[in-house]
């Protein structure tokens, strides 16, 4: 017998020859054709008639169509978990960015000061990047470890995939790094732009 859905766990099968006049009962056919599949629907109703007189077909498809039927309910929902997977990205790297541009924007004082010393708009802008992608990458860490611990419970729901796929683990830490990136970059740029003289004289 097929199974049911296509994570079902394979079952042994026994092939048994029957002789005429034996009681088949329910029976699932699997037919391979060269053509448009549902084209061979009367031959195949035809043979069924001629092997077994008043046998009835309840069902009758391509097998695409079974194999769509089997996973709708699993594919509404990873549709909906890929929706709130993405507004959560979407959202964390919102706030990814204005936390690192604030950040920044408040040490305006501090980079003003470095500038008047001798410190270079190159060598600030290096420094912003380096504590700022230092810090992003302490929390990609942490939230990485705890993902592949959460996902864990989530390996029933999954098929296809391991709980520890490396396309969705590396995903979103390269897209919030990217986003911490650029965040860091331009915040520093506009803050190193200004002249140390006004920044000191402002506050």
């Amino acid at each position: 017998m097929l199974p049911a859905d296509l994570d079902a766990r394979p079952q042994s099968q026994v092939f048994i020859t029957r002789g005429d006049g034996s009681h088949i009962g329910s029976v699932t056919l699997v037919v391979k054709t060269t053509g448009e599949p549902t084209a061979t629907a009367p031959l195949v109703k035809d043979v069924v008639q001629q092997m077994r007189p008043g046998a009835t077909i309840e069902r009758m498809g391509p097998l695409e169509a079974k194999i769509s039927a089997s996973i709708a309910a699993p594919r509404f929902a990873a549709l909906v978990l890929i929706a709130f997977a993405a507004l959560a990205l979407v959202l964390a790297t919102t706030g990814l960015y204005g936390v690192l541009s604030y950040n920044i924007a408040q040490r305006r004082r501090e980079l003003a000061v470095r500038g008047a010393v001798g410190a270079t708009r190159g060598d600030l802008v290096k420094m912003v990047m380096r504590e700022g992608l230092g810090t992003t990458g302490i929390g990609l860490a942490v939230g990485v470890t705890l993902a592949a611990f959460i996902t864990r419970a989530m390996a029933s729901a999954l098929f296809g995939v391991t709980p520890l796929d490396i396309v969705a683990f590396s995903t979103a830490p390269f897209v919030l790094f990217v986003v911490a990136s650029f965040a860091c970059l331009i915040a520093a740029r506009r803050a190193v732009a200004i002249d140390p003289a006004e920044t000191l004289k402002a506050e």
